[in-house]
């Protein structure tokens, strides 16, 4: 196992992005500082949920280790569902 850290395969989507779909699902106009008011609020409001995603997934990962080989095991699953997306509201 190496100290490197995966690289992800998609990139995840911007809170531009997400905005400029509800605008185009909702047909409505948003003015300029709504939407870079709106874009800071989501942006916000995900770190909040992602930091608190982390510490969940921190203390709730289960882990092995694999006296054989000599490598510490972690279940993705355990690190995955450790924060509900039932909190985000």
């Amino acid at each position: 196992m190496s100290g490197f850290k995966k690289k992800t395969k998609n990139k995840a989507m911007k809170a531009e992005d997400l905005l400029e779909n509800y605008k185009f699902k909702a047909g409505e106009h948003i003015g300029n500082s709504d939407y870079d008011l709106m874009c800071k609020f989501a942006i916000e409001f995900a770190k909040l949920h992602v930091k608190k995603a982390l510490e969940e997934a921190s203390e709730n990962a289960i882990t092995t280790y694999d006296h054989i080989y000599n490598v510490l095991e972690v279940d993705k699953n355990s690190i995955l569902n450790a924060y509900s997306l039932e909190l985000i509201k």
